[in-house]
């Protein structure tokens, strides 16, 4: 790969690590190893971990930190491909990295990070644009254009665009430019990978929550849109005991009102004269999960969706952190 010549203007000199070849193959097959010194008596050498294709940044970190425990020099991590979420989490493991010469952190140089000043900073996803991600993340709107995913989500182009660009801040990968079309693509990157990356920008899609008396059957929330979400979904995707002792349904807004309306339902002053808990979604679920319709009459939320509104419920109770966890994992792997 081709190395910038200089650092902050001082040549910069490089030449194959001794030390490579004692290394995994699990990383001199993927990396290029380097010994570097910059110019000048006793100026500073480091190793530098070179990839001129896109890289896994763990294994990227692991290598940097291998070579390093055996030379003693501090490691760089060294790819023109590297993007912004990779570079804030290289930062974060402490692990020096170089992209080009806007880019870079090498602390032991005294150098400070520069992160690409033409990318919009990530920041946390509106309910619109968290909805887009999650169809991405399932597989059912990857691979879609712009207006597709208009059609599909029922927005206009112009806020479509907001969305994809919401997205494209966290993982610019992940719109690709087709001449004049924009398409959503999860860009070969894996679920778990694409999940850890959004992780810290989604919310939970449950707006507000009140207690109910249900006078609707559990058919008759079905055909109002309801889902079955909270604890007893999280029961019945994993290896917790489902009771169907607790009732906690949820639905977006507008069907929220229309089931009221409709008298299916009347929200109560206390929980202690409700036998339900209602969830107001900010998004609506557009691929809900069926499997356990023939035992609890309605659809349950999808795993993502019952991930996000439930992973900061477990407290101190591990089983239901594990139960949390189980559900996370079935989202990137369904």
């Amino acid at each position: 790969m081709q190395l910038s010549k200089t650092i902050f203007g001082i040549p910069l000199a490089t030449a194959e690590e001794p030390a490579s070849s004692g290394l995994p193959r699990i990383f001199t097959e993927e990396f290029r190893f380097l010994r570097a010194s910059l110019a000048g008596a006793g100026g500073p050498e480091f190793d530098i971990v070179a990839s001129d294709r896109r890289i896994d940044v763990k294994k990227a970190a692991a290598a940097a930190e291998t070579v390093s425990s055996i030379t003693g020099l501090d490691a760089v991590v060294c790819s023109p491909a590297l993007d912004w979420w990779q570079m804030r989490v290289l930062a974060e493991r402490g692990v020096p990295f170089i992209r080009d010469e806007r880019n870079l952190w090498m602390p032991f140089l005294g150098a400070s990070v520069k992160m690409d000043v033409s990318a919009t900073a990530p920041r946390q996803l509106s309910p619109q644009a968290q909805r887009v991600f999650t169809n991405l993340l399932c597989g059912a709107w990857d691979g879609k254009d712009a207006g597709e995913v208009a059609t599909l989500a029922g927005k206009s182009p112009a806020s479509v665009s907001k969305y994809l660009a919401e997205l494209s801040a966290v993982c610019p990968q992940l719109i690709e430019r087709l001449g004049r079309r924009r398409l959503l693509t999860s860009a070969g990157i894996g679920k778990d990978e694409l999940l850890e990356r959004f992780d810290g920008y989604l919310s939970s899609p449950v707006a507000r929550s009140f207690p109910a008396r249900v006078t609707g059957d559990a058919a008759a929330l079905g055909k109002a849109g309801f889902l079955m979400s909270g604890e007893p979904a999280l029961q019945l995707k994993t290896d917790l005991a489902y009771d169907g002792s607790l009732k906690v349904i949820a639905a977006t807004n507008s069907l929220v009102d229309e089931a009221m309306r409709a008298g299916i339902m009347e929200r109560t002053e206390s929980p202690w004269d409700a036998d339900a808990t209602v969830q107001v979604l900010a998004y609506g679920v557009d691929f809900p999960d069926n499997r356990f319709k023939g035992q609890v009459g309605l659809p349950l939320v999808d795993d993502l969706t019952l991930y996000l509104a439930m992973r900061r419920a477990a407290g101190d109770d591990p089983r239901l952190a594990d139960a949390i966890e189980q559900v996370r994992s079935s989202a990137c792997h369904s």
